[in-house]
């Protein structure tokens, strides 16, 4: 009579052909016998997904024009420039490279005062500044004043070079102005996103303010990157422009200098022993590959229901007088190369 059970030897070999035939799902098997109830179960890891990005400040309006003091001698008008200050960042809260920073061509009244401004028998001479955009209608050679907006459609843009041949970095500076340009990751070995500030500032050939905020900005970039991986990670979110930390704080040492859009707190008082600090709130905008997606198909981040269009709006404080601008920047998702 046959035995109905196979014999130690050919069980043997019949486990032996398995394990040749299939090594890993015996091995799968034995390590998690609940692998497939274990894959149901478990959460999904982030896709690695990346792609190419562009920001460009494609122009700003005057809603309110600035208070321009009796000794100004640069042309009629507001003379503005657009300014940017950038960090790409890694999800290992650190920074990627240099802290970076662009700043536009001077737009406004490209004639300044050609003769001298006397106060109290004091001449005044505006030097030739090269590189001034002509824009607004103050007068017939510009001026920013209320109501103006830059660039105007059909119309070439007319430039003060001083006899300087204009080169690469010129072009560069000419408004629309490309931000910042770069690659962002979601997932994979190196997610990353990119913090910018983009501002707008009043030009009074006086860079004391500027310098300063250069350093102070900085300081920013780098205390936001030790607590960013959160948001690149995608633990955290946060709105794509955030307005809401004091980056800029100095003291005024004089009346006029150059100086952002927006400015609040104290103005020069030269009579006061401890005299309040001016102060300045930035819009920040914090790019992942999510939120920058996000914000190249929305047409909710600005009032004309553009496609990527974000507007930014800066009011000076009440000691700064009227000004109010509105800044324009284009988030677009670039095609594979």
């Amino acid at each position: 009579m046959n035995s109905k059970f196979l014999s130690p030897a050919v069980t043997a070999f019949l486990i032996l052909l398995l394990v040749m035939l299939y090594p890993e799902k015996i091995m799968t098997q034995k390590k998690n016998p609940m692998s497939l109830a274990g894959l149901r179960r478990a959460a999904p890891s982030q896709v690695a997904m990346q792609g190419r990005f562009r920001v460009t400040l494609t122009g700003f309006t005057v809603n309110k024009a600035t208070t321009e003091s009796v000794l100004s001698t640069d042309g009629a008008g507001d003379e503005v420039y657009a300014m940017v200050n950038f960090a790409e960042l890694w999800s290992s809260n650190n920074i990627f490279g240099a802290l970076q920073r662009r700043q536009s061509l001077v737009y406004g009244d490209i004639s300044g005062h050609r003769a001298q401004v006397a106060v109290t028998g004091i001449p005044l001479n505006h030097p030739a500044q090269p590189w001034v955009v002509r824009a607004g209608s103050a007068s017939p050679s510009g001026g920013l004043v209320s109501g103006d907006s830059f660039p105007v459609p059909g119309e070439d843009a007319t430039i003060r070079s001083e006899g300087q041949l204009p080169n690469a970095n010129t072009n560069t500076r000419l408004i629309p102005m490309i931000l910042w340009e770069g690659e962002l990751r979601q997932g994979g070995p190196h997610p990353n996103s990119v913090v910018i500030i983009p501002t707008i500032w009043e030009n009074d050939n006086v860079q004391d303010v500027l310098n300063v905020w250069s350093r102070q900005a900085d300081a920013f970039l780098r205390r936001f990157a030790a607590n960013s991986s959160r948001f690149i990670m995608g633990t955290a979110r946060r709105p794509l422009v955030e307005q809401v930390d004091t980056v800029l704080s100095t003291v005024p040492q004089r009346n006029d200098f150059d100086r952002p859009i927006g400015m609040d707190g104290g103005a020069f008082n030269p009579l006061s022993a401890t005299p309040d600090p001016a102060t300045f709130i930035p819009a920040v905008m914090l790019l992942t590959f999510n939120s920058a997606q996000e914000a190249a198909s929305s047409t909710s981040n600005s009032s004309m229901h553009g496609r990527g269009v974000v507007e930014i709006r800066y009011r000076d404080g009440q000691s700064y007088g009227p000004g109010d601008y509105t800044i324009f920047l284009l988030v677009e998702h670039l095609p594979d190369h």
